[in-house]
């Protein structure tokens, strides 16, 4: 690798690492201010437990290509491989996305296991899969991790968010759902804005692993795919709502990234747009059916945003891909087979770690941390200090 393209593979490298930093602004913002620092403390304690992860177990797993099921190769941990690095940075983005799912009630002492699952485990078995055993074999389109990173980490936090449960005063006796906005739209902005050029350099940085003649048109994709997001979701809070909504559009932007994921460069700039579109439509009403049908309370709509745009780019990739009508159809069967053996191992392992830790420890804060805010009950700090507090210590609650 000559040095011009070192240098454009460490920048995509580092793109990877400002995407975690537009998610953690996106969930510190859908957070109430009494959670803020709670949910920067998540994404610190995953970012470094998730990369030490895959450094030590996950990259043996994931990079083992000898066996075509489970493979493990130990001499990873004193290797210099550029592939660990490449691998690492798209590990520690699909083990982030579940923080905002279980926001604003599971306890702190959750993250390092979830983390664990995530990096030593699950997406290294997954994309090994994926991208070196039967899957890949029988013939699984997926440039960008769609399954392994975004399909997996979706499952893991909604298998999360039901068995924790929702948030205090989030649904009714009668079944409705209440909404709990979060402290700072600005933020959350900010964050998906931020996220949305750390894509591109992400799509790359997977485009060169797996097809880098696509890198020029993955980039192209990925801007494409988040407009037609954003524009198809505001047209669906306006005909659904009356007038656009600020927090379905964000979704349905992070939608029409991720709408790219599996074909990254592959398909062409029209399919991405058609792409984006679908899921600026399907994202909202995912996540609008989530909160109110099911009663999943995800505050971030990671769920659907990750969970419904990566099925999308997967049937998507099949089906919008060059070839003869015979491959991507056969491409089409081996991405469905891949969705349902990702998310049957991902929610399989989801059930038994939360089953696990509800047991011998508490994965939920009581109702009184949770009135006086994280931040408070399992951090001793407040996130905005020189702010007026607006509510008292719940002892009515303590004393319950």
């Amino acid at each position: 690798m000559d040095y011009i393209h070192l240098m454009a593979f460490l920048l995509c490298v580092c793109s990877v690492m400002v995407l975690r930093a537009g998610l953690a602004l996106f969930e510190a913002g859908l957070s109430r201010s009494k959670n803020a620092a709670s949910a920067v403390m998540w994404v610190l304690c995953d970012l470094g437990v998730a990369t030490l992860a895959f450094w030590a177990f996950g990259a043996a797993i994931l990079m083992q290509n000898s066996n075509g099921y489970l493979g493990i190769r130990c001499d990873l941990i004193a290797s210099s491989d550029i592939g660990i690095l490449s691998y690492l940075c798209l590990a520690v983005l699909g083990s982030g996305i579940v923080s905002g799912m279980l926001a604003e009630r599971a306890r702190f002492t959750v993250v390092a296991p979830l983390s664990l699952l995530m990096a030593a485990v699950l997406i290294p078995v997954v994309g090994h899969w994926v991208w070196f055993g039967f899957l890949a074999r029988l013939g699984v389109l997926d440039v960008g991790g769609a399954l392994p990173l975004h399909l997996a980490a979706a499952t893991v936090g909604l298998v999360g968010a039901w068995m924790i449960g929702p948030r205090h005063g989030k649904y009714n006796k009668d079944g409705s759902a209440n909404g709990i906005p979060g402290h700072s739209i600005p933020l959350m902005g900010a964050g998906v804005l931020i996220m949305l050029p750390a894509w591109a350099g992400y799509l790359v940085l997977a485009s060169v692993m797996r097809a880098p003649e696509t890198m020029p048109q993955a980039v192209l994709n990925a801007l494409l795919a988040s407009a037609a997001g954003v524009v198809a979701s505001m047209v669906y809070g306006a005909v659904r709502y009356g007038k656009p909504e600020v927090f379905l559009a964000l979704l349905g932007l992070i939608g029409g990234m991720v709408s790219v994921s599996a074909g990254a460069g592959t398909v062409p700039a029209w399919a991405a747009v058609l792409l984006g579109v679908a899921a600026g439509v399907a994202v909202p009403w995912v996540a609008i059916a989530f909160d109110l049908h099911l009663h999943i309370d995800d505050p971030s709509g990671a769920g659907a945003s990750f969970g419904a745009g990566s099925i999308i780019s997967l049937i998507g990739a099949a089906i919008l891909r060059d070839g003869s009508f015979a491959e991507r159809f056969r491409t089409l069967g081996a991405n469905l087979f891949g969705i349902v053996v990702t998310v049957v191992l991902s929610a399989t392992l989801a059930w038994g770690l939360f089953t696990v830790l509800r047991r011998y420890t508490k994965i939920r804060s009581t109702e009184a941390d949770e009135y006086d805010g994280l931040d408070l009950a399992e951090h001793d700090i407040n996130a905005y200090p020189d702010f007026q507090q607006t509510m008292i210590k719940s002892y009515h609650l303590r004393e319950a």
